[in-house]
């Protein structure tokens, strides 16, 4: 028991310090200017289109864990919840925030404070071709958050204030955030 302890102390040390290494690259944190926040506006009804289509494909990624979806916490009930979308000019680009809703005992470590259910959340983006959309998860992952309310905040300030960065030279570096009418001309949309 000491050793399957010691096991898990040790992995959480590492995650930890992956997390804030990983943190440390990204500490440039910029406020889009007003004039470049993205208020592109779309009708309610593709919306909802929109939403059922981006959770029918995620429900395939969840059943073959792929992505985001390759926690082993995630099972066939696990719940999607689109929580929002950003689209860009022309409404054929679009970011996802999404939300999973998980029992609490599919938890690695369980605890009483999440009551029956804890909460995961990621972005992806997608390309509209026709009546067809392409989704590429581009993360990161936001974990075990006691409610839905406060995962959705914690991801918009990062996706709107925390997302951009200085350094462009990697292929999945941006100087824009997401909420940025400039973010569509990153290269994240040329990635397959």
């Amino acid at each position: 028991m000491q050793r399957k302890t010691f096991s898990i102390i040790c992995l959480l040390f590492c995650s930890i310090f992956v997390f804030l290494y990983s943190c440390k690259q990204r500490e440039y944190v910029s406020r889009t200017p007003k004039e470049f926040i993205n208020y592109t506006p779309v009708n309610r009804p593709d919306y909802i289109k929109d939403s059922m289509l981006i959770s029918s494909q995620l429900k395939v990624d969840l059943i073959n864990s792929k992505d985001f979806f390759s926690n082993s916490a995630y099972f066939d009930s696990t719940k999607i919840i689109v929580d929002t979308i950003v689209y860009y000019a022309g409404l054929k680009k679009l970011a996802a925030f999404i939300i999973v809703e998980n029992p609490t005992y599919r938890n690695f470590l369980p605890t009483d404070k999440y009551g029956v259910y804890y909460y995961d959340g990621t972005c992806y983006l997608g390309k509209k071709i026709d009546d067809s959309l392409r989704l590429s998860w581009i993360g990161p992952s936001f974990s075990n958050s006691v409610k839905i309310e406060d995962l959705s905040a914690i991801m918009k300030s990062y996706f709107f204030t925390g997302f951009a960065t200085n350094d462009t030279t990697a292929p999945h570096f941006c100087k824009y955030n997401l909420n940025d009418i400039r973010f569509e001309d990153c290269n994240y949309w040329n990635t397959p």
